[in-house]
């Protein structure tokens, strides 16, 4: 398979995500653990919102940023 079409793939794939995941959902997605994309998120590669502003807030993930980390851009 190349790597067009590989590309490809992943962009249809993203798409039909939904447009702001749970981090468990992102992680499953990416087929990555929570600790890992915890880590990318420390790191400043993967940006998330929470859904409350406390600090046990759920950690949310937009599409758009599993498609920048996905892509190498991230």
């Amino acid at each position: 398979m190349s790597s067009k079409t590989l590309q490809a793939d992943l962009a249809a794939a993203i798409k039909e995500l939904p447009p702001i995941l749970t981090l468990s959902e992102a992680a499953e997605f990416m087929r990555l653990s929570t600790r890992t994309l915890r880590r990318l998120i420390a790191a400043g590669r993967l940006q998330t919102t929470k859904a409350d502003s406390s600090r046990n807030g759920k950690v949310l993930v937009p599409r758009a940023s599993i498609q920048r980390v996905l892509s190498g851009e991230g």
